[in-house]
């Protein structure tokens, strides 16, 4: 069977795929925290069915914040003011709701989200599945040694490093020009043309 094949029989027994992706105050899970999560719900064929986007309240502890990840997101303590936060302990327990009910959850650097997803289900007493019964689809992993970007010293998978999002992108001829980078809501986007290019050509198989 082939990788288009076996997609679309996994597709055909799927309740539903989230892509998602977070914005965060640095790169350490347990310490650093979430500022925005963002997620597509798209049905069987690829259709986005449902698209949110939540934004949360800067940490009370400024130890928490790397101004680094600030400069790259640019979710400052007044840009989130203008975009308007929510409670994330009640828009965390809506996500893993949303969770339950998928079969497939999809992310660039997957691991890194599911870490600070999983951290902050802990720290704020919600409980969920994630990544325990539901497949976990990772563009960036699964496309590192068919994209064959040499690694030169950076993260990867034998001689080719992981692909950044934007890489995918040109590597499948997405187009991106309409796209700001580092924000959640456009690498949901962008992660979600990537899924759809990968599952039409059939580049890579499901996961499982």
């Amino acid at each position: 069977m082939t990788n288009k094949e076996l997609w679309q029989q996994f597709l055909d027994n799927c309740k539903s795929i989230i892509v998602f992706d977070t914005e965060t105050t640095g790169v350490q899970a347990g310490f650093n925290t979430i500022l925005s999560l963002s997620w597509q719900e798209l049905d069987s064929n690829l259709n986005t069915i449902n698209e949110q986007t939540r934004y949360f309240d800067w940490p009370e502890d400024e130890a928490r914040v790397s101004m680094g990840a600030i400069n790259i997101n640019k979710l400052t303590r007044e840009r989130l003011r203008e975009l308007g936060t929510t409670d994330k302990k009640q828009e965390l327990q809506k996500f893993s709701e949303t969770l339950a009910e998928s079969g497939l959850l999809v992310g660039h650097n997957a691991k890194f989200d599911i870490g600070f997803l999983n951290s902050e289900f802990k720290e704020n007493e919600v409980e969920t599945n994630i990544a325990r019964h539901i497949p976990v689809f990772d563009t960036m992993v699964s496309m590192t040694t068919y994209c064959k970007i040499p690694r030169n010293g950076h993260h990867g998978i034998g001689n080719f490093k992981y692909p950044r999002l934007g890489e995918l992108a040109q590597f499948l001829h997405v187009n991106t020009s309409d796209i700001d980078f580092h924000q959640s809501s456009s690498d949901v986007e962008v992660t979600v043309r990537c899924l759809r290019e990968i599952v039409s050509n059939g580049l890579v198989p499901p996961t499982r």
